[in-house]
């Protein structure tokens, strides 16, 4: 009989443990709070333009897709951004593709809300994948910034403008 209850009982801590260790748990967020995020915005990467269009949220999400060209000429490959209210946190889903619409990853990489401002939130890795973390903030009406750091330790700075497509 003991033993049935030893059983039991390391089966509860092992499953607790696996259960919590795959549940993120970042600070308390709507995705209301990312309202800052929705426009058209246009900046730099390295010698490339790149051009994000947020959409407003909705249904528990807001999405942004992002195109990146190369010395201003084609399409060197896009970027969907999907960011999603889980539990009564926030987690970012990102996902890359070339052209013929083939992905550039195996799965989307996942990361969950680390801080989150009026103006300007912070995602971190969820598992080693890709991106250690990434920030966007909104600097005022025509400016936005976002800041990726790389697996590597490495920083990219990615300063945005405003821009009016209709």
């Amino acid at each position: 009989m003991n033993l049935k209850i030893i059983i039991r009982s390391v089966i509860a801590t092992v499953l607790t443990f696996l259960l919590s260790s795959t549940v993120t748990a970042g600070p308390v967020a709507t995705i209301e709070q990312l309202r800052f995020l929705t426009g058209n915005w246009i900046g730099k990467f390295g010698p490339s333009d790149i051009e994000e269009n947020w959409l407003a949220p909705e249904g528990g999400s807001i999405v942004a897709m992002v195109r990146v060209r190369p010395n201003n000429e084609s399409t060197g490959f896009y970027e969907i951004v999907m960011i999603e209210e889980a539990g009564d946190s926030l987690v970012l889903h990102v996902n890359q593709f070339g052209t013929g619409f083939v992905s550039r990853r195996e799965h989307p990489q996942e990361m969950e809300l680390e801080l989150i401002t009026e103006n300007s939130v912070k995602f971190r890795a969820i598992a080693n994948d890709g991106f250690v973390s990434i920030s966007y903030t909104r600097l005022d009406e025509e400016n936005f910034q976002i800041e990726i750091v790389r697996g590597d330790g490495s920083l990219i700075d990615i300063p945005m403008k405003a821009r009016s497509i209709w």
